[in-house]
């Protein structure tokens, strides 16, 4: 018996065993002979059809990396599978860090409160390892319990809990965003988080704040022509070390960053080469 055969038969044993441990009642078990037959026609099929979902997410999580101008990236290309593997692999299953260094070079202007700020939230923690929870994912892209159409609440068919469980049985695309209250500028700001915090045009805290409620430690800040981006970070108080809180805006006007940030009161910036902004 070669390996190959012996792989099978203990699949479909296996199989047997499962379906058996799962059977309530009598009838189901000609529904579930159907089904395994069905599936034992198909199996090439659907070995092709898997095959062609994991080069196509890796195809999208590429797209989605290799965008310099995140209002160009066309929804119609992305899938919400393919925006979780992306935040997985890039928040998630490999925790991102950053370090006072990074931004210590000889191009920037930095000013002193930088070095002290970096050790007063972070507590000398360097590098600093960033670990980003699941649950953090339907914010990142703008999902809501509810969104405003004609003056009125319209609530999301999903809780945030609901909505990344349909994401794994692919029960919604990503043409579903309105459904589900995304914001269509963070979906395309999402390869940003990581450009952001790497190569911030400003570093503020949250007495920088002139008028928000937003809850943070840090706000970085990135600039692409007229519009800004920023991503906040704020340590979670939970039980997991170097856990996170991210959130990310993209698309603020000139006047609408003179309106949330002063300036003055930045900690850091440095001027890019314009190839770079």
């Amino acid at each position: 018996m070669n390996l190959e055969t012996e792989y099978k038969e203990n699949k479909e044993i296996k199989i047997n065993e499962l379906i058996e441990s799962l059977i309530k009642e009598d009838y189901l078990e000609d529904i579930i002979d159907n089904f395994k037959n069905e599936l034992k026609k198909h199996e090439t099929q659907r070995e092709i059809i898997n095959e062609l979902k994991i080069k196509k997410d890796k195809y999208i999580k590429q797209y989605i990396e290799d965008t310099k101008f995140p209002e160009k990236l066309e929804l119609e290309y992305l899938n919400y599978k393919a925006l979780l593997f992306y935040f997985l692999e890039t928040f998630t299953y490999k925790n991102m860090t950053l370090d006072f260094s990074l931004y210590n070079n000889n191009l920037n202007r930095i000013q002193k409160s930088l070095k002290t700020t970096f050790e007063e939230i972070f507590k000398n923690e360097m590098p600093i390892k960033i670990n980003v929870n699941l649950k953090n994912f339907p914010h990142l892209i703008g999902y809501k319990d509810y969104h405003v159409e004609d003056g009125k609440k319209i609530f999301s068919k999903t809780t945030k809990d609901e909505f990344i469980k349909n994401i794994f049985y692919e029960s919604n695309l990503t043409h579903d965003y309105e459904l589900d209250g995304c914001d269509i500028n963070k979906i395309q700001a999402f390869s940003w988080i990581q450009k952001t915090l790497y190569k911030p045009l400003y570093v503020f805290t949250k007495e920088s704040l002139k008028l928000s409620n937003l809850k943070t430690d840090m706000i970085f800040v990135r600039r692409k022509n007229s519009n800004y981006h920023y991503v906040s970070l704020k340590k979670h108080l939970g039980n997991i070390e170097n856990e996170y809180y991210i959130n990310s805006h993209h698309h603020i006007t000139q006047d609408e960053f003179n309106e949330k940030f002063n300036l003055n009161k930045r900690i850091y910036e440095f001027k890019f080469p314009k190839k770079e902004q």
